[in-house]
């Protein structure tokens, strides 16, 4: 077994300009009344919309999505504020990707998402041979919320798999979402925009197979990332670079940050 295994990964939604705070409403599995309750009950998407005083501002929709026969999935729509999301859980149950979840009354400005496509094990020693595909598509999901409230400035939830195969291991994934800019207290003091969505990803206890822990001692753990990015007048990049923890816990932190930035009107 690998233990504590740890990842910190963040995607921004950058806007220019300062904003007021915003306000936020989150619902679980919008809708969704499938007869078969073990549909529902196995399915976990969270979606949270952010409100701002003015109406001439856009909303943002922020919908995490944790199901079993898919991967996890983030994802960032950026509306006029009169747009409401629709789920076709039919579609979605389904796998009809393509039109499962779309928007009414109002349009889609921008997007911007990902998926955790694959994860796997490959050996360093020999050009990055793979070596294990880790079944993440095949995991049952749980969520805690941090606060069950409504017109909260931050809505905190943290999405685990509950299926206890010791032959997989523990994921977990933290995710935050805010109504104003700020940065974590929590090491590695990430910072994070009113627009956008805080990921902390953990894996303890990883299954490695007993014959490649005997034969090789360079193993890596590997993920792709399926990014999705929609929209007009951005301005894109992903920013990479290391940091040095504080005095209090010594320390080199690799980051990532996906961001995406749109000029003033």
């Amino acid at each position: 077994m690998a233990n504590y295994i740890f990842l910190v990964s963040i995607f921004i939604l950058g806007i220019l300009s300062v904003r007021p705070e915003r306000i936020l409403f989150y619902e679980q599995n919008p809708g969704c009344n499938i007869t078969d309750n073990d549909y529902c009950n196995n399915t976990h998407i969270v979606h949270i919309q952010s409100d701002a005083d003015n109406m001439n501002q856009s909303t943002y929709h922020n919908l995490w999505i944790f199901s079993n026969g898919y991967k996890p999935a983030i994802i960032l729509f950026e509306t006029e504020p009169t747009a409401r999301l629709v789920i076709d859980w039919s579609k979605f149950f389904q796998h009809e990707n393509n039109d499962s979840i779309f928007f009414q009354n109002g349009i889609v400005r921008n997007s911007f998402g990902f998926e955790l496509s694959d994860l796997f094990i490959v050996n360093m020693t020999s050009k990055q041979q793979l070596l294990y595909n880790i079944p993440i598509h095949q995991l049952n999901w749980s969520v805690n919320f941090t606060e069950r409230h409504d017109n909260r400035s931050s809505i905190e939830a943290t999405f685990f798999n509950n299926n206890n195969n010791p032959k997989i291991g523990n994921f977990r994934f933290h995710l935050k979402s805010s109504g104003r800019s700020g940065r974590e207290k929590m090491l590695p003091k990430l910072i994070y925009s009113e627009a956008g969505n805080l990921l902390r990803f953990e894996i303890e206890q990883l299954f490695i197979p007993e014959s490649l822990q005997q034969n090789s001692t360079q193993l890596q753990i590997c993920a792709n990332l399926t990014t999705i990015l929609d929209g007009h007048r951005m301005n894109s990049h992903i920013e990479k670079y290391t940091s040095m923890d504080d005095e209090y816990t010594p320390g080199v932190f690799h980051k990532n940050s996906f961001l995406i930035k749109f000029p003033s009107p």
